[in-house]
C-alpha cells in the first residue's frame, strides 16, 4: 500500500507560484546535507575504508567505467522498473559500469539512497519545467497548460525515473520521504495555483484546483505504463494530441 501524497486546496495568491518554486534549493541542500552528514559518520569504519581503497585503485588507470552518480541513477531506475527494486541488487547496478560492489557503496550508501537519489532527480526535473515553461507575457492559462505539456514530456521520455517516482516511496527512508515530499507538494501547488488564477480569468473551468489537478497529473503519470519511446508514436505526436484532447475538453 503506498503512502497517499495528498494536495491540500489552497488557493494560493497572485504570484505566489514563483516564491513557492525558491524553496526548492532550500529542500535540496537539507537533502543533500544529510546524506553528506551520514558519509561522513562512516569515515574511520572499516568497511568504508576498505570502499575508499577500491574506489581509489579503480579510478588510477584501469579498464574500469568511472561512475557518474547520474548514470547509475538512470540504470537503476530502469532495472527497477524491468526487474522489481527488491529483486534489483547493487551488485547488478555495479556489473552494468564494470565497477566492483565496493566501488558503488563509495558513492551510494545502499540500494535506498540510490531509490531515494532517483526520487530526488525526478521531482527535479519537473520542478525544471516551471523554469523552462516562460511567465513574461503568458496568461497563467497559458502557463499552466505548458506546464502539463512539460509534464507529459518528461513522462514519456523517462518512464523509468518516473516508475521509480511513482512506486516505491514505502522503501525511501522517513526523513528523505519527508524532504521528497515537500518538493513534490510545491510542484503540485505550483500547478494548482496557475490554475486557481486561469479560472479566475474565465480560461478554465471553474472547478476545485485540487481536483484539476490531481486529475490531469494522474492522466499524465500513467504515460509510463502503456507508452513505448521510439514506438510508432513519437514522443511529440504523444504530447501534441494529448494537448488537442485537453483543449476539446475545455471547450
Amino acid at each position: 500500500m503506498m503512502r497517499s501524497f495528498s494536495m491540500p486546496a489552497i488557493l494560493l495568491a497572485q504570484g505566489r507560484s514563483e516564491l513557492t518554486f525558491g524553496k526548492v534549493g532550500l529542500c535540496r541542500w537539507a537533502l543533500v546535507h544529510r546524506r553528506a552528514s551520514s558519509q561522513a559518520n562512516m569515515v574511520g569504519k572499516d568497511e568504508g575504508a576498505s570502499v575508499a581503497r577500491s574506489n581509489t585503485t579503480e579510478s588510477a588507470g584501469t579498464n574500469r567505467t568511472p561512475i557518474v552518480a547520474e548514470s547509475v541513477l538512470v540504470e537503476a531506475a530502469q532495472r527497477f522498473l524491468e526487474n522489481g527494486y527488491h529483486r534489483t541488487r547493487m551488485q547488478d547496478i555495479a556489473e552494468t559500469f564494470g565497477v566492483t560492489h565496493a566501488a558503488l557503496y563509495y558513492h551510494f550508501q545502499n540500494k535506498q539512497d540510490i531509490l531515494a537519489q532517483i526520487n530526488i532527480r525526478a521531482i527535479e526535473g519537473l520542478l525544471e519545467g516551471v523554469e523552462e515553461v516562460p511567465s513574461e507575457g503568458h496568461s497563467p492559462a497559458d502557463r499552466f497548460l505548458g506546464l502539463i505539456r512539460r509534464h507529459m514530456q518528461y513522462v514519456a521520455q523517462n518512464p523509468a525515473l518516473v516508475a521509480t517516482f511513482l512506486e516505491h516511496d514505502l522503501e525511501i527512508p522517513e526523513a528523505e520521504y519527508r524532504e521528497i515530499t515537500k518538493l513534490r507538494k510545491q510542484y503540485t501547488d505550483i500547478l494548482a495555483n496557475l490554475y486557481d488564477e486561469a479560472a479566475r480569468d474565465g480560461d478554465v473551468p471553474a472547478i476545485n484546483p485540487t481536483v484539476a489537478v490531481s486529475l490531469l497529473l494522474g492522466a499524465c503519470n500513467w504515460i509510463y505504463r502503456w507508452y513505448t519511446p521510439g514506438g510508432e508514436i513519437t514522443v511529440d505526436e504523444l504530447v501534441d494530441q494529448g494537448m488537442a484532447l485537453l483543449g476539446r475538453i475545455q471547450e
